[in-house]
């Protein structure tokens, strides 16, 4: 059987658990060139991009820390990876724990900025392309489960207005048993009442909470845009 991307990460993830890092960092960077060879796509240009400001990313990892299960080795996601600030906050909080992290970003350009490290992946793919069949071979189970979702999805896209919402379903339906999602999203979500906001704050209300962000969270990525965190935990 030819070397995969998937067994090289398995075999990262392995390696990990029992504490060979020499041997997981050589399996992650195997995958990545693996995952280079395949490429990516770039099909939708984000044109409101704001970056999670680095201290906001370190408290919401640490929150996100807090409120996983705290046995085994863990699945996390970054489905909008963006420049990378989250996906850095989520290593320094979860470092020296038993992870993996993968990170979503279509934009090349960004992706870039994320850097390699040998406890998570990059997929240069939109979130709405990302799943099983991604990987060759695809999962035995053919799903994707994840532990520990953390995200500041697109608010709005040119023909959607609410994709921020659409990526917040995707997520909760990869999470895990006990897995906890956590998501920056508009303030909008608090007071909206067309059937989208209606059903995804009955889903959070059900299974979290949400609080609001200062007003000034975004003031350094250039926006006054109003935001609030949003959490669950699958039941």
């Amino acid at each position: 059987m030819r070397t995969t991307e998937l067994m090289q990460r398995v075999k990262a993830r392995r390696a990990i658990a029992e504490g060979r890092h020499d041997e997981a960092a050589a399996a992650a960077e195997k995958a990545v060139q693996l995952a280079a060879a395949v490429g990516g796509r770039e099909t939708r240009q984000r044109t409101n991009f704001y970056p999670t400001p680095p201290e906001l990313a370190a408290e919401l990892a640490a929150e996100l820390k807090a409120r996983v299960r705290m046995d085994g080795p863990l699945l996390l996601l970054e489905p909008s990876a963006g420049n990378g600030n989250l996906v850095r906050a989520l290593h320094e909080a979860f470092l020296p724990r038993e992870y993996f992290l993968t990170a979503i970003e279509p934009e090349h350009g960004l992706a870039e900025h994320i850097g390699k490290h040998y406890r998570h992946e990059v997929r240069t793919i939109t979130f709405e392309e990302y799943g099983p069949d991604v990987y060759d071979p695809a999962p035995e189970d053919a799903e994707l489960k994840f532990d520990g979702i953390l995200m500041n999805p697109p608010f709005s896209v040119p023909g959607n207005r609410t994709i921020w919402i659409d990526h917040v379903r995707k997520a909760w339906d990869m999470l895990a048993y006990r897995g906890t999602l956590m998501a920056i999203v508009p303030k909008g979500y608090t007071y909206r009442e067309d059937r989208k906001h209606r059903e995804i704050r009955a889903l959070i209300e059900e299974h979290g909470d949400h609080y609001e962000l200062p007003a000034d969270a975004f003031a350094t990525s250039g926006t006054a845009t109003s935001t609030v965190v949003i959490w669950a935990t699958k039941p």
